[in-house]
């Protein structure tokens, strides 16, 4: 089950079985929270492998058709209707993505340099982290617009913008080997004290990463539909 909505489905479950935990206190709650979000973020992390990293080879066996990728395309498409990648909107989500991945991994980091402290809340960071929301929130049903004109298509960029995604997707992985170690460590943390703050910061970076992890893959599936069409515009049908 490593459909995007399964898994955002999935997601919804863990936050209320983590919501529950932490109201009850019942020990049986978390240690199921603790599991059940473990099993999340392997799912995330063969996501990001079977369909980001699948997909970034998908866009550049395209790019490598597409004649003279290095320029925008020079074809009049006159009065067409074709779809294409909005890069302006695109390039902010992007980025708005791998901001709220900064912010993450602040959270991770000082989880880790204090060895699951309960004075570090995710709610130190939620101001930055909802700005990142704000952006993608804009610009997100923006995303696709007519061609017109060549700049409306420009390879180039797509393919940059690709390798962005690509990069950000390796970084997003990383985070999770970083998160997957905290959480092997709940067990001598909840020995130790109250583990219910740090479940708290656990679901919301969960639930952050994969955020970046399926509006990555929705800019990409854009960019991949655009150069189909720069291939059509190129070669026809063919």
């Amino acid at each position: 089950m490593n459909g995007i909505n399964e898994l955002l489905i999935e997601s919804q479950d863990v936050q209320l079985l983590v919501t529950e935990g932490i109201v009850s206190g019942s020990k049986k709650l978390i240690d199921t929270a603790i599991t059940k979000l473990k099993e999340l973020l392997k799912r995330i992390v063969n996501f990001i492998k079977e369909k980001i990293q699948a997909g970034s080879k998908a866009v550049k066996a395209l790019l490598s058709k597409i004649k003279g990728h290095g320029k925008p395309l020079t074809i009049d498409a006159g009065e067409s209707e074709l779809k294409v990648l909005n890069m302006s909107a695109a390039t902010r989500i992007v980025q708005s993505m791998i901001d709220m991945h900064k912010e993450v991994n602040k959270i991770v980091g000082s989880i880790m340099s204090t060895n699951g402290s309960n004075t570090i809340t995710f709610n130190t960071y939620k101001d930055a982290i909802d700005q990142c929301e704000d952006i993608y929130n804009k610009y997100c049903d923006n995303l696709m617009i007519t061609y017109k004109n060549p700049h409306d298509l420009d390879v180039l960029k797509l393919g940059s913008l690709e390798d962005t995604i690509s990069d950000t997707s390796r970084a997003v992985l990383t985070t999770i080997d970083r998160v997957t170690m905290i959480i092997k460590a709940t067990k001598r943390i909840e020995e130790d004290g109250d583990i219910k703050i740090l479940l708290h910061n656990l679901v919301n970076i969960e639930n952050n990463l994969m955020d970046m992890t399926r509006r990555l893959k929705m800019v990409q599936s854009r960019i991949e539909a655009s150069l189909r069409v720069a291939l059509k515009l190129q070669y026809g049908n063919k």
